[in-house]
């Protein structure tokens, strides 16, 4: 359908091939943005998780406690990385929507005004994502503690229905986790706080859900590829050096210099596939707009506003135009 294209996106109803090729668009179009923000974004993150890391090596290690007291210790920290990773990619993919809707009205953006913007909805970003992760957490825990249980007590029946119920559960968990991933653009896009960005993305996909899946299931596949290839070429140029080390009588140093190798990857991973995740969420939900409430219309007065010169301090689409129709 041959549509009107002021910006990275035609304004209509989106397809799969729609917003793959505006994702490519986007990032080529304003990388510094993406790129940038994420790698600064990561940078940060890793240096403020390692100072806190080794000081709580160091703190432990000073106490004279034993090794299990150490072993803890990494397993703790090691679990609140992955915590605060999580926060990180939640806050991203919220951040980042900010300039794809200004991509697709025609605007280009820069790293400060993106920040300028979306400043203010980084705690609602932090506290949507721990709100979710918690009850996730607690409600698939929970089954699956019960099941382990089970089987460890020598209790086959009870082990067999606490697995079912923990399958019927994680299923349940998907469908609720498609229906609530627009909430993290529309935290940033609608200005919306956490309870009402819930029920904001509940409505949108309300219909959509299948379109939904499929559509952030083909962009996790594409990514997750990807990142899997990067994080693997580093793994192995890791275990090689380690090797080396070994052989040469330098084990220590070279494991230092293996490992920090390994989270290069994992940072480059990320740096490289974050955007391409966070794009494509912004673009669901601009297409869940559209589909509900007519949004290309409004997409379309903001472009010509655009293009007129207004809106120069950024385009903030949180209603939809008078007269806007569902498609």
């Amino acid at each position: 359908m041959v549509a009107h294209k002021p910006g990275t996106i035609p304004l209509r109803p989106l397809n799969l091939g729609d917003i793959l090729q505006a994702a490519f668009t986007a990032v080529r179009r304003n990388a510094s943005v993406y790129f940038g923000l994420t790698l600064v974004t990561w940078l940060v993150f890793l240096f403020v998780a390692g100072a806190i890391g080794a000081v709580a090596f160091l703190a432990v290690s000073a106490t004279g406690a034993d090794e299990l007291a150490i072993v803890a210790t990494v397993a703790i920290g090691f679990l609140g990385f992955s915590v605060l990773s999580g926060v990180v990619t939640a806050a991203l993919s919220g951040v980042l929507a900010y300039p794809v809707n200004q991509g697709a009205v025609g605007r280009s953006t820069t790293v400060g005004e993106t920040w300028a913007r979306t400043k203010y909805s980084v705690p609602r970003l932090v506290g949507l994502y721990l709100l979710l992760g918690l009850a996730t957490s607690l409600v698939i825990g929970l089954p699956v503690t019960a099941t382990v249980w089970a089987f460890s007590a020598q209790q086959p029946v009870l082990g067999v229905l606490a697995l079912v119920l923990t399958v019927a559960i994680g299923i349940g968990v998907v469908w609720l986790g498609v229906r609530l991933a627009l909430a993290l653009p529309a935290v940033v896009v609608e200005e919306l706080g956490v309870v009402d960005a819930i029920r904001r993305s509940y409505a949108l996909t309300s219909g959509l859900f299948w379109r939904t899946f499929a559509t952030l299931l083909v962009i996790a596949i594409l990514t997750g590829i990807v990142q899997y290839v990067i994080s693997f070429l580093f793994q192995i140029l890791g275990y090689l050096l380690i090797a080396v080390g070994h052989a040469a009588g330098g084990a220590t140093a070279i494991t230092i210099v293996a490992a920090a190798v390994m989270i290069i990857g994992t940072v480059l991973s990320s740096v490289v596939t974050q955007p391409f995740i966070a794009i494509a969420l912004a673009l669901v939900h601009i297409d869940a707009r559209i589909r509900a409430e007519g949004f290309d219309i409004t997409l379309g007065q903001a472009a010509a506003e655009v293009a007129a010169g207004a809106h120069a301090d950024g385009w903030m689409p949180r209603e939809p135009s008078p007269g806007s129709v569902p498609r």
